[in-house]
């Protein structure tokens, strides 16, 4: 191994990478998150988000990590400042924020809690748009355009929008897995997207 970090007591459950592509994020089940530097393998810095950390993204700036928290806050926070920048919440106290995603312009954000899609416009910094998934929601994403979100639930489950449309349009939903969609990523140019689950299956689905 060229580096083993080793700065958490608990499960790593995320590690999402910097835009610059010099920094990893470990998020934790001991509610602290760190920042890394990827080239020599050293911790810059650990912190709390105040509550328990369930998932982390970057956004597209580099200058700030969304976290979302098990109490329903997603905390944007300033890695430079070591400091909450604001907390956004999704609006149901005890829901824990399952998975985040920026769009390419950094104008909008998504979060999944809960049976629900949340979609935040970070220049006001609320809610101004929610879709109701069939079961609990548990892994969403933009494409690198940010023409496209898709969202999926623990029943396996794929749910995709149009997001230049106002309000963001529903395009279909995909059901062919068997178990809880755990990770999506778009292929380039929104060509294809790739869907991890609990099945034990990775699934790439021609768009």
């Amino acid at each position: 191994a060229r580096h083993v970090i080793k700065e958490h007591s608990k499960s790593v459950i995320s590690c999402p990478v910097h835009p610059s592509q010099d920094y990893v994020a470990t998020i934790s089940s001991d509610g602290m998150w760190a920042m890394t530097d990827l080239a020599v393998g050293e911790t810059a810095f650990t912190s709390s988000a105040g509550a328990t950390t369930q998932c982390a993204a970057f956004h597209p700036d580099g200058l700030l990590v969304g976290l979302g928290c098990s109490d329903g806050i997603v905390r944007i926070w300033d890695f430079f400042q070591d400091a909450a920048a604001a907390d956004l919440s999704i609006g149901k106290k005890g829901v824990s924020v399952t998975s985040l995603s920026f769009s390419n312009n950094g104008y909008y954000l998504a979060a999944t809690g809960a049976e629900k899609v949340f979609l935040f416009d970070l220049r006001k910094q609320k809610v101004f748009n929610t879709f109701d998934l069939a079961a609990s929601a548990t892994s969403c994403c933009f494409d690198n355009s940010g023409f496209y979100l898709a969202a999926g639930d623990e029943k396996g489950a794929i749910t995709t929008y149009y997001a230049k449309s106002k309000p963001f349009k529903k395009l279909a939903t995909i059901h062919e897995q068997a178990d809880a969609i755990t990770g999506l990523k778009f292929g380039p140019n929104a060509s294809c997207l790739a869907a991890a689950s609990l099945d034990r299956t990775l699934t790439v689905y021609s768009i």
